[in-house]
């Protein structure tokens, strides 16, 4: 095997991407490019449903060191994890880069090092929109600057507005203490599948990323998808925005169709 100089920075480039935190530069150019796209899609949104998002602001998402270690060891037990354990693997090289980072007198860095190891791209609450600088974004980020593959920063923002605009429109918050293991399922599904429909079928063509570079949507997100475009095919369009207020009618309707 010949040595390429190329092949060898790709790959530093990609394992910075996987243990470590985006410059100052890469986070500032992240998240102008987030407020660009917020700026173009919500008076679309607001415009193609009728209602007023008012001010959304994008924050940095930062999970805490309980929720990085949570999620890490509950991957183990995971059916999805046991053929691939490249998550928790990531967080234990990160946890073996913390004490040479801690040596060189870098404590911040150690910190950002492990609590970066997330998947997440993006979560929304109230009206705010929080980006997340995890390995997730950051790996999609590689992949743009060493392969052209655009990281499709307007598709992610559609679907955090998404659930901005279930809020918006009635959508009532079930949390999993709150009621049935079944009822909270369903309403995850409809929570998700509402945002997903919007980033797919109402913005499908309006993004400058092409199809193929898209955002790949969990199998959950997609069976929720597919039941917001079952109503939407059976009792018109008018009813996408109905489905944040009157979710729970529609998965009885879909249930007795069957």
């Amino acid at each position: 095997m010949t040595f390429s100089i190329k092949d060898f920075v790709t790959d530093l480039d990609f394992n910075r991407a996987r243990f470590f935190s985006l410059t100052p530069r890469e986070k500032k150019s992240l998240f102008q490019r987030t407020e660009a796209a917020v700026g173009t899609y919500k008076p679309m949104l607001e415009d193609y449903f009728g209602v007023n998002l008012g001010e959304v602001k994008v924050k940095p998402y930062i999970m805490r060191p309980l929720e990085v270690i949570s999620m890490n060891q509950n991957e183990i037990f995971s059916e999805e994890m046991a053929e691939d354990n490249t998550k928790l693997d990531n967080f234990k090289v990160a946890l073996m880069y913390a004490p040479f980072l801690w040596g060189l007198g870098l404590p911040r860095m150690t910190t950002k090092c492990l609590l970066d190891q997330n998947d997440t791209f993006a979560a929304s609450t109230g009206d705010n929109i929080y980006l997340s600088s995890g390995q997730g974004v950051r790996i999609r980020l590689f992949y743009e600057r060493q392969y052209g593959e655009q990281f499709p920063i307007e598709e992610l923002v559609v679907h955090e507005l998404g659930h901005n605009l279930w809020n918006k429109l009635g959508g009532d918050h079930i949390t999993s203490d709150q009621d049935t293991p079944k009822t909270f399922v369903n309403y995850m599904l409809w929570n998700e599948g509402f945002p997903c429909y919007i980033q797919k079928e109402i913005m499908g063509q309006t993004y400058s990323c092409s199809t193929a570079d898209g955002l790949c949507m969990p199998e959950t997100y997609e069976m929720g998808m597919e039941k917001v475009k079952s109503i939407v095919d059976e009792l018109g369009i008018e009813t996408l925005r109905e489905v944040p207020s009157r979710w729970v009618e529609f998965e009885e309707h879909l249930v007795g169709a069957r």
